[in-house]
């Protein structure tokens, strides 16, 4: 009989799961089982695939430990504890190597290499091209408005197709204008689809209908020379 297998979800995905919606962390948390029994890799549409890559890299690193623990009792003697050993390093270098994923994700420090240089791999993962001062302009729209809301803009412009700074942009004041402080602030205002197809409206044309009263106007004559 097959053992169960089980994933984990370590402390430190608190941080991964924030910025997500409940829908969002249960596609994610489906995908890893997944994954974890089959090897199958998920086709992700939501804000869950920027989380993704971190945790299938857990993923792996736990299969290799776990392996390498497997292997380390069935040997005998010191071959066994040297295999024990290297399974430990490994684990003690996940840990490590998790704590800083979860400083990259969650800080806020205003150190703007650590803040934005995700953000800007993803910007271009998934809008297109960043040129250096559109760089510095994101950067201080991270530092007033915080790494969640920015991701949460950016991921809402590539759904609707985005693929300019110009646009992004336009949507990251409009978060601003209206207020919202977190990624869920935004989702309640700006839900996809809202504010599209729009179209200013005219009663009458700027500067006046000048051919309203045109079959009332006296006709032009021209004179004789």
């Amino acid at each position: 009989m097959m053992a169960d297998t089980y994933i984990k979800i370590w402390d430190t995905y608190e941080s991964y799961f924030e910025p997500l919606s409940a829908a969002e962390v249960g596609r994610l948390v489906l995908a890893m089982m997944k994954y974890k029994s089959s090897g199958t890799e998920p086709e992700l549409n939501g804000n869950e695939r920027y989380v993704w890559p971190a945790v299938k890299r857990d993923l792996d690193k736990d299969a290799e430990y776990i392996e390498g623990k497997r292997i380390s009792g069935k040997a005998g003697g010191s071959s066994s504890k040297r295999k024990q050993n290297e399974a430990n390093a490994s684990k003690t270098k996940l840990e490590k190597e998790k704590e800083k994923e979860k400083d990259k994700i969650s800080s806020s420090s205003c150190c703007e290499t650590t803040t934005t240089k995700p953000i800007e791999d993803v910007f271009r993962e998934n809008i297109g091209k960043l040129g250096a001062t559109s760089q510095k302009a994101l950067a201080k729209y991270v530092d007033r408005m915080g790494d969640e809301l920015v991701l949460a803009v950016i991921g809402k412009c590539s759904d609707l197709g985005g693929s300019t700074w110009a646009y992004v942009r336009k949507a990251l004041d409009e978060a601003e204008s209206l207020g919202c402080k977190t990624a869920d602030d935004y989702r309640r205002a700006c839900p996809i689809g809202s504010g599209r197809n729009l179209r200013v409206s005219r009663e009458m044309p700027s500067g006046g209908d000048w051919l309203k009263n045109a079959t009332h106007r006296r006709p032009l004559i021209k004179k004789d020379a």
